[in-house]
């Protein structure tokens, strides 16, 4: 199948799923398309035990998809170069003093819960990893994703020099 096809069958399925969120879910519009993609991916799954024939053609082409190439090399260039262009660096200037002390100590903090949180439900779990092992693993998951920031600062209270003029990702001043 051309990749223009491919292209195309994706921007028509995450449409319909966004017109589905807006209209039927009414969530975030994150979280409705993740919502929907898992439900698609559920379904995509269990028809494949039901109606094999139908389901191993798509299920070839996706695998066909080389999606760490397609994300990080393709799509994530763009993603943080469209947030970073629709930002309001002069404010963020301005508000550098708790932006630094939230990008610092939060991610301190959030590093020493999420590693001190596995270590302990490891340890109830009678699994031995050490302390040290968990606290790596809480400091990969705690730095924030820019993308989401953006996303989040849309939703919140947030004032709007701060968050940025964003409409579903497009910057609109």
């Amino acid at each position: 199948m051309e990749i223009y096809v491919l292209i195309a069958i994706v921007l028509v399925v995450t449409t319909g799923a966004s017109l589905f969120n807006l209209r039927v879910l009414r969530l975030p519009e994150s979280v409705g398309l993740m919502a929907t993609a898992l439900v698609a991916s559920l379904v995509l799954l269990l028809g494949g035990l039901v109606f094999p024939s139908i389901v191993e053609p798509i299920s070839e082409q996706i695998d066909g998809f080389d999606f760490s190439f397609i994300v990080i090399d393709l799509l994530l260039g763009f993603l943080i170069f469209a947030g970073a262009f629709s930002s309001d660096t002069a404010a963020m200037a301005r508000e550098r003093w708790p932006i630094l002390l939230f990008a610092t100590v939060g991610i301190l903090i959030s590093t020493f819960f999420v590693g001190g949180a596995m270590w302990f439900v490891l340890g109830a779990l009678d699994i031995s990893i050490p302390f040290l092992h968990c606290l790596l693993f809480g400091a990969l998951i705690s730095p924030t994703d820019p993308i989401a920031v953006l996303a989040i600062l849309k939703t919140t209270t947030v004032p709007r020099l701060t968050a940025g003029r964003h409409r579903r990702g497009i910057a609109t001043q």
